[in-house]
């Protein structure tokens, strides 16, 4: 091999460099400081990142399944006031009925420390005589707040128009 010939090898990572007079050079290429702290950065950046989201997606979980039994405690009390005979209906608004415990229990964190309650209003619907307008609301106290005397309200509000039943 002449000297003017330079090979190089790749050997496990490092450059293996042939000087030509039969000493092969070993040149091992590192990491410089500076790029160990951007990779550093941008590690524990995805990772804060990452956190973040989680975080944000459990709320959003705890907060859907609230929504959930809200509307299921809705439902029950619509489904209660339909099946009652209209003379038996009254015309209310803002009357308040009580959740059952059942329904509290499956309240995202239990039944403690839960402010629920539901309000229905029946009035008749305009130009009829046969047809009312049934609204349940149900409010809480938002379940991603640990201060609930604090947290803002959430609601959920169902509306059915309810006919009679004609006579023959």
């Amino acid at each position: 091999m002449e000297s003017s010939d330079r090979v190089s090898l790749v050997l496990n990572g490092s450059r293996m460099h042939n000087t030509g007079r039969g000493r092969i050079k070993n040149r091992i290429r590192g990491l410089t400081l500076v790029e160990t702290m951007i990779s550093t950065v941008l590690v524990l950046v995805g990772i804060l990142l990452g956190t973040a989201l989680y975080s944000a997606s459990s709320l959003m979980n705890r907060q859907a399944a609230a929504r959930s039994v809200a509307y299921a405690a809705a439902r029950q009390q619509l489904e209660i006031l339909r099946a009652q005979d209209q003379s038996n209906r009254l015309t209310v608004s803002d009357q308040a009925f009580p959740i059952p415990q059942r329904v509290l229990q499956n309240f995202p964190g239990g039944s403690k420390g839960v402010k629920m309650e539901g309000r229905y209003s029946v009035a008749p619907v305009s130009g009829s005589t046969t047809r009312q307008q049934v609204i349940v609301t149900i409010s809480w106290r938002n379940a991603s707040n640990t201060k609930a005397e604090t947290a803002p309200i959430s609601e959920v509000s169902l509306s059915a128009i309810v006919a009679m039943e004609p006579t023959t």
